[in-house]
């Protein structure tokens, strides 16, 4: 089984203050929550693309279900 945490980086709230408080510290560290680094990690592990092109890839996919 998948370890939630391991495959999820960054704060993790549990309650609507948390959740808050965490925005708000972001906010205030402009933009930065020190996570970018294991984010763009966990890309590279996840995702074949790195682009914006998810959008053609779906329609293309779709278009060629349908065709088949």
């Amino acid at each position: 089984m998948l370890n939630f945490d391991d495959w999820t980086p960054g704060h993790k709230s549990r309650t609507q203050d948390e959740c808050f408080a965490a925005l708000e510290a972001v906010l205030d560290n402009n933009m930065n929550d020190g996570m970018e680094g294991e984010r763009l990690k966990m890309r590279g592990v996840l995702f074949d693309h790195h682009d914006d092109q998810a959008a053609v890839r779906c329609c293309k996919f779709v278009e060629e279900m349908l065709e088949s």
